[in-house]
């Protein structure tokens, strides 16, 4: 991206949150005086733009820990390639690698494994998924997570 189109993406970024502050404002009234100090506590300790590491430095820094935890995944192509671009490298470096969903309920948890291990059918964990969770719910990002966690024996 180039350094004007950067800077018009930031100046609309900064137009969209001051007219959502704006609104928040108009429709509850100005934030009282603790949870204003604690909202521009938190704004002042985030940077105004996050960088992201190198990758060499990110799978280098995932294979120095005990634990990664990856959240907040999304069911965006990109975000789901930077997810197993990530996981691969780990593996091969000899990491024992585990997939944990927020997303599927503990009573799916079974019918996730069986469907893992290659014992239950597409179908049949759709299914099993759509009994667990009572609202509706797209699963066919997660099937192609759990596929591709299949494919790759995690």
């Amino acid at each position: 991206m180039d350094t004007t189109a950067r800077a018009s993406f930031r100046s609309l970024r900064d137009q969209i949150a001051t007219t959502l502050r704006r609104e928040e404002t108009d429709l509850f009234g100005p934030l009282p005086a603790d949870l204003e100090q604690a909202r521009k506590s938190l704004e002042d300790t985030i940077a105004e733009e996050l960088t992201p590491t190198g990758l060499t430095n990110l799978v280098r820094s995932c294979a120095a820990a005990d634990i990664v935890l990856v959240g907040d995944y999304h069911p965006l192509p990109r975000a789901q390639a930077n997810f197993g671009f990530l996981v691969r490298r780990l593996k091969a470096r000899g990491r024992n690698v585990t997939v944990i969903l927020e997303s599927v309920p503990e009573k799916a948890s079974r019918p996730v494994s069986l469907y893992l291990e290659g014992r239950l059918s597409r179908r049949d964990l759709i299914d099993q998924l759509s009994r667990c969770r009572p609202e509706p719910w797209e699963w066919r990002s997660l099937i192609e997570l759990l596929d591709w966690a299949r494919k790759e024996d995690i």
